[in-house]
């Protein structure tokens, strides 16, 4: 599952670019990261993450995109293609000139959740069936 982390200036980006990229975003991602022969990516896999930048924050863009993704090899050769278009549906939606990056991070990993821990549950045999 892709995790998009987007924090943003929101001095410089307005909440209708957020919601936008919020609505647009999920299905342009889950298009550019999927392989046709192994790798297949819906909307609905593709998990975002909003955050508003702090008077702390240094050196950053007006908007930071960062997409986590299974390194796949298949996938390596599609990165500066998936980064690409996920740029420019990013800059559909923010203003002209504000400064910005996408960056698309593979990464070894191995993803659990409470949706596998509640079907791998219910696959194995309870204590009664064993006896």
């Amino acid at each position: 599952m892709p995790l998009i982390q987007i924090r943003y200036n929101p001095k410089t980006i307005p909440s209708t670019a957020t919601s936008a990229l919020r609505g647009n975003l999920p299905a342009v991602a889950a298009k550019a990261l999927t392989r046709s022969e192994n790798i297949k990516c819906a909307p609905e896999h593709i998990m975002l993450e909003f955050e508003r930048m702090s008077v702390l924050d240094l050196n950053c863009k007006d908007i930071n995109i960062r997409v986590w993704v299974h390194d796949y090899p298949s996938r390596r050769a599609i990165l500066d293609l998936a980064r690409e278009h996920i740029a420019k549906e990013v800059l559909k939606h923010v203003p002209t000139g504000v400064s910005w990056y996408v960056w698309i991070l593979p990464m070894l990993s191995s993803y659990g959740s409470d949706a596998e821990q509640l079907f791998l549950a219910s696959c194995q045999p309870s204590d009664q069936e064993l006896l």
